[in-house]
């Protein structure tokens, strides 16, 4: 999924967008893959050893591998996403919505709109049939609709 993510970033939002945008993300999964994956008490010694190694922190050759995860966990930094790392290198900021939220999320609530006109509107029950329907519902979203949809964010906020 992170691949298709990615793909979709650079070739659909990315150019698509002004300079210094602010992408606002859920917590879907594919938006909160690490761009680099710290050593866990699940690993082995070996992998801690081989991450205070790639950063050139000292440690003893000799120590456990819970004194090695100790020393890792100290020198971690704070927790860098794929997505998150590819916005910034296109000059773009992320603020993430929060969790269990969705009445903030305006995808959220388009998709929403467009899955109960496909419902309506769908009488075959063939994929092809929804898909077809989808992309016609998107494609006819007006500006007055999302307009709508951003007051309406607007308005949960406030309250």
């Amino acid at each position: 999924m992170t691949i298709f993510v990615i793909t979709w970033l650079e070739n659909k939002l990315i150019p698509n967008v002004p300079q210094n945008s602010i992408v606002v993300l859920d917590n879907d999964s594919y938006h909160n893959v690490l761009n680099e994956k710290s050593p866990t008490m699940l690993g082995r010694r070996a992998d801690n050893a081989y991450w205070l190694n790639s950063r050139n922190i000292q440690f003893d050759h000799g120590s456990t591998k819970i004194e090695l995860l100790a020393l890792t966990g100290s020198n971690k930094t704070t927790k860098i996403y794929t997505v998150v790392k590819l916005l910034a290198h296109y000059g773009h900021s992320v603020l993430r919505l929060p969790p269990y939220h969705p009445e903030l999320n305006l995808i959220e609530i388009v998709w929403a709109t467009v899955k109960n006109w496909v419902g309506s509107k769908n009488v075959m029950y063939k994929l092809e049939d929804v898909w077809k329907l989808a992309e016609e519902k998107f494609f006819y979203i007006t500006v007055h609709e999302w307009e709508a949809v951003c007051r309406h964010v607007e308005d949960v906020k406030e309250t």
